[in-house]
């Protein structure tokens, strides 16, 4: 029998987070859900932010509760929402905790910026739609509030980044988490210069992109000896929660679309290339960077409930995507709705397969596999995930 491998996943959004075990061998995996807890914003002086120290204590928490009961971890990973950074000074400390996207400081500053860089030039740059919470928007507020932390940065951290830092000490950028700043060249992948001067940084403080599956680093010292489990390494996910759900599409080829299901959800496609054209613009699609240089092309809905918007989103991306969408993949918490999938399956004249539920964490411990070696690639990963649906 082959030796088990023990991948930790964080799974950490807007209102709660979790960690689930995923326990590998002989080509077949399993969850446990070992900690779970709550997560919210602080109002503090009418601005909006985020407890990444209360994450933190959780992360330790759960990591301490792992070493009592003697699991040993091959490596852990983190993923989170998209958009919102921390600030690191020159001696390595946090500057503040980092805003949260939901604050007001933020609602007027897209106007204000397109004064500088027009919607449809900055569409054109990033291929992502403007929205408030993108970090290119809450980085130019701060900028022009003379945000103290904001102005003193020595590296800028996004929130998985950042709290994989506060286990590490690694400084790195994902791609997948980066792309969500809206400051991304989806075709090279690297930072705009000219937006990055829009927003008063430079290419030196960002730290190095990173792809998922490489490791960040090992667990501080301090970490490794209080909790018993060792100097666990920490792997670079697909940091984005939505790339890491679009891992778990247990596709057996590229013809497929995907369902991001829940209050708020995606429609996309996996693409190798991004899409950026007026008509894609004017359709409101954004290309978001999926692992192993894809892109995720792909659209909001806010009403779930209209069922012939998902027909319609479709037919849209069938008309960009360069081969025939022959399933659509419902993935997420609504998955297991049995009766909605039959109706969209109706209105949309193909085939809806559901599943799997936990998403985001299946992608995330998939990529913890690669890093180990199980797993050669997304389809690969996708193969495994198939076979271990029932």
């Amino acid at each position: 029998m082959e030796r088990q491998y023990r991948f930790l996943a964080f799974d950490c959004g807007t209102t709660s987070g979790r960690a689930i075990l995923g326990i590998f061998a002989d080509g077949t995996f399993r969850l446990e859900e070992v900690y779970r807890f709550p997560n919210q914003t602080l109002e503090i002086g009418g601005k909006y932010y985020w407890n990444v120290y209360g994450i933190y204590e959780h992360l330790l928490k759960c990591l301490k509760e792992l070493g009592e009961r003697h699991i040993p971890l091959d490596s852990i990973g983190i993923d989170t929402w998209g958009a919102d950074f921390g600030c690191i000074g020159h001696d390595g400390t946090l500057l503040g905790l980092p805003r949260a996207y939901c604050d007001p400081y933020i609602d007027d500053v897209p106007e204000q910026f397109f004064q500088k860089v027009s919607s449809e030039q900055l569409y054109a740059m990033t291929g992502i739609q403007p929205t408030n919470h993108n970090s290119i928007f809450q980085m130019y507020a701060q900028a022009e509030e003379g945000s103290v932390a904001y102005r003193h940065t020595k590296r800028i951290l996004f929130m998985p980044d950042l709290l994989a830092y506060l286990l590490t000490r690694g400084k790195v950028c994902e791609t997948t988490i980066a792309s969500t700043s809206g400051l991304i060249n989806p075709k090279t992948q690297q930072f705009v210069p000219s937006l990055m001067e829009a927003v008063g940084l430079t290419e030196d403080q960002i730290p190095d992109r990173v792809q998922p599956g490489e490791v960040i680093g090992k667990l501080r010292f301090n970490i490794a000896k209080e909790t018993g489990l060792g100097e666990v390494p920490v792997v670079a996910v697909a940091g984005h929660d939505t790339a890491s759900a679009v891992i778990s599409v247990p596709a057996a080829n590229e013809h497929f679309a995907y369902l991001i299901s829940g209050t708020q959800s995606l429609i996309g496609i996996e693409v190798t290339k991004p899409i950026i054209t007026e008509r894609s613009a004017q359709f409101n699609f954004s290309n978001e960077s999926g692992i192993e240089d894809t892109t995720c092309f792909q659209k909001s809905i806010e009403k779930t409930e209209d069922i012939e918007q998902y027909k319609e989103v479709l037919d849209r991306l069938q008309e960009f995507a360069p081969f025939n969408i022959e399933k659509l993949y419902v993935i997420g918490n609504s998955s297991t709705n049995d009766q909605l999938n039959q109706w969209i399956a109706e209105v949309i004249g193909m085939p809806v397969v559901a599943g799997p539920t936990e998403a985001t964490t299946i992608g995330n411990l998939m990529v913890q596999a690669k890093a180990a070696g199980l797993v050669k690639d997304r389809w690969e990963m996708r193969k495994m995930i198939a076979e271990n649906l029932h």
